[in-house]
């Protein structure tokens, strides 16, 4: 599903240069004082502005793991892609997380910093030691690297639901990787196809 996510983009509240000519100054922009000496706001819109709220998102969470749980390599992308997806919230009533939902302009919907990095203790990392528990379960590629798949393989993961769930706190399971560089004379470029199986 494309896009990914989205981020407001239409008529944000933005700073502006001082050499920023007189001429481009709107008529909401001269609401804000514009006009007036000293005063650098100006509204802004597209995927100049939407862009940079999701990169910011993505350094704070680059952040936060960096100082709670060491990980000074940083994320890898495929498990900051994964967080944002999985703990973006719906941009409207049109829109649902189902994978086959023909509305799909906001894709997985908006990110938010606060869903992603609830807590240090609402985040546990699933590895070979055995189960974790938390409100957001993360099975990192690199935790596994005794148990690579190959064509065929699968690894199944059991998920117990606590008492009380309810459809406000919904399930929802994220596969994303990092894929290798493909052939460049192949016709399909994706050199990893995984799929993603919830039954219960």
């Amino acid at each position: 599903m494309k896009p990914d996510v989205v981020a407001p983009g239409s008529y944000v509240l933005s700073l502006r240069s001082s050499t920023y000519a007189s001429t481009n100054v709107s008529e909401a922009d001269d609401a804000l004082g514009a006009s007036s000496p000293g005063t650098y706001w100006r509204y802004d819109s597209g995927t100049s502005v939407a862009a940079a709220k999701v990169s910011g998102v993505l350094a704070l969470m680059e952040e936060f793991f960096n100082t709670n749980y060491g990980m000074t390599n940083g994320l890898n992308p495929s498990l900051n892609k994964a967080l944002l997806i999985n703990r973006a919230g719906s941009a409207g009533l049109a829109y649902d997380f189902s994978v086959n939902n023909p509305v799909t302009h906001q894709g997985w919907g908006i990110p938010s910093l606060s869903n992603t990095v609830p807590s240090t203790t609402a985040i546990a990392f699933l590895t070979n030691a055995g189960p974790a528990v938390a409100q957001i379960v993360v099975v990192d590629e690199s935790a596994f690297v005794t148990n690579h798949l190959t064509s065929g393989q699968y690894h199944a993961f059991d998920v117990t639901i606590p008492a009380g769930f309810s459809s406000t706190n919904t399930l929802k399971v994220t596969l994303t990787w990092t894929d290798p560089p493909g052939n460049p004379l192949s016709s399909t470029k994706l050199v990893n196809d995984l799929d993603l199986v919830v039954s219960n």
